[in-house]
């Protein structure tokens, strides 16, 4: 009886206020992404999970980004094409990215970026709310789960 009155919580959305909490990072929403990738903004899009993270799937037009990258490296591959462009980071949840926007804070300013944002909730919640990722062969359902304890904050697609 009482499951009616509580809801089980939002293991991500617990998720999402951690990495808030421990971060000082900018954050921007799933669909003021969306929006801004439809409105063909110009954003650059970086993906920082493991190579087979993002080999599995990932957002459209992302970059893969080493997580272990350094910032002289970081800005040696990627300060032409981020000049003047909104930087959006995101990993599965949203840590390792806000981990990354602290450790290239200055990195903004010597790549001449407009703004530099954490995707909140990741692509765990990009793909909770329907939207589409995909791999080097176009759209898919698959999703890489990171480790069995996040893959309880991801919503499986029926096919």
């Amino acid at each position: 009886m009482l499951e009616n009155f509580f809801k089980p919580p939002d293991p991500l959305a617990f998720t999402e206020r951690m990495v808030e909490h421990s971060f000082s990072v900018p954050n921007i929403s799933t669909a003021e992404l969306e929006t801004l990738i439809a409105q063909k903004a110009p954003i650059v899009l970086f993906d920082v999970r493991q190579q087979e993270e993002y080999d599995t799937s990932h957002i459209q037009g992302a970059i893969h980004l080493d997580p272990r990258i350094s910032k002289d490296d970081f800005i040696a591959a990627h300060k032409k094409k981020c000049q003047e462009k909104h930087l959006v980071f995101y990993c599965s949840v949203g840590h390792r990215s806000s981990e990354m926007i602290a450790k290239l804070d200055e990195c903004r300013k010597q790549t001449e970026a407009s703004a530099c944002s954490n995707l909140k909730g990741g692509i765990f919640r990009w793909y909770n709310e329907g939207r589409p990722v995909v791999t080097g062969n176009g759209v898919t359902d698959a999703i890489h789960e990171y480790n069995a304890l996040w893959a309880m904050m991801i919503k499986k697609r029926k096919p």
